[in-house]
């Protein structure tokens, strides 16, 4: 049986804040963030659906951007967990502890959100041919979420390298 009522139990602290603890963390906090639509994750069946008659050059970057998200939403919910269960083991001590990082994850997944609609907004102009405005949104989105997107950024530092380079050879040689 399954008593709801045995999911938590109460903490009164010293200050007489009463907190209350839920017993399983997968009660408060499941594996994934998910919103209305269920959740965000990305696995190779949604990367080909997304990136299915989009220019070849186009599908490596958009990719990229898209498992760099999904590895993004799932740390964040690592972290999520591992903030509940440090405030679980000492809530009176930990309860601003608790409410600074609440604050600051869900801060991270306000930007993942807004992370998601600038790469559907890729997409759409991958789907439309717009090279120009596609590499500027592709490096606008690299600049203003590289934090979230260590191994695209890396990617795209390194490509800048490689060309800054070729200038500079090429100039070299003139």
């Amino acid at each position: 049986m399954n008593f709801p009522f045995f999911k938590t139990y109460s903490r009164k602290c010293p200050d007489g804040t009463k907190h209350e603890i839920y017993r399983d963390i997968n009660e408060v906090l499941p594996l994934y963030l998910t919103d209305k639509n269920g959740g965000i994750s990305v696995n190779a069946d949604v990367i080909q659906t997304i990136t299915a008659g989009i220019d070849a050059n186009y599908v490596k970057k958009i990719s990229g951007l898209l498992i760099d998200l999904d590895e993004s939403n799932r740390s964040l919910m690592f972290f999520f967990r591992a903030v509940y269960l440090v405030y679980k083991s000492e809530p009176c001590k930990n309860s601003d502890y608790f409410t600074a990082n609440t604050t600051k994850i869900m801060n991270d997944h306000l930007k993942l959100k807004a992370l998601d609609t600038r790469i559907k907004g890729l997409i759409n102009l991958a789907n439309s041919c717009e090279e120009k405005n596609f590499s500027e949104l592709y490096k606008s989105i690299i600049q203003d979420f590289g934090e979230f997107l260590p191994n695209e950024a890396s990617r795209a530092k390194i490509s800048y390298m490689r060309s800054a380079a070729q200038e500079w050879k090429n100039q070299d040689q003139n």
